[in-house]
């Protein structure tokens, strides 16, 4: 298992995924500056919301935490759905890469369900928006 925390594990990976040209930016469901506020002046593309998930399937050997699972809620936003679109396709494809290369030491990410797409109107702007459950297991 990694030294790593979990919830850093995640953050990590989603920033990790390439999505072309465009800025990302990832956060957690709590963060605090409003999300029009992100696109409006931080010139960013892409944002990824980690929603905290209560840690489940956890097993300790020894008083030691030897196995993690975590279902984890992903919002994908941007201004435009081809943005989302790139986004989402890109992180289809980094998962499977990912858990491929991985799965032999315990660690993968894996969509759980179908994306659920809705678009959100702040003021003038129009957010859209797809989320994915994903799975995080690490043991």
């Amino acid at each position: 298992m990694t030294a790593t925390n979990p919830l850093y594990r995640l953050e990590t990976f989603f920033d990790a995924i390439p999505v072309g040209a465009n800025t990302i930016l990832v956060i957690w469901a709590d963060y605090q500056e409003p999300i029009e506020e992100l696109f409006g002046t931080g010139g960013i593309d892409i944002i990824f919301v980690l929603g905290k998930p209560p840690v489940s399937g956890h097993r300790e050997v020894d008083h030691m935490p030897e196995e993690y699972e975590h279902i984890v809620p992903v919002a994908i936003m941007a201004l435009t759905s081809d943005n989302v679109f790139l986004a989402e396709v890109q992180m289809k494809v980094y998962l499977e890469n990912y858990r491929d290369q991985h799965i032999a030491s315990g660690e993968y990410f894996l969509l759980v369900g179908a994306g659920r797409t809705s678009n959100i109107k702040i003021g003038q702007r129009v957010i859209y928006r797809t989320t994915y459950n994903v799975r995080y297991r690490e043991s």
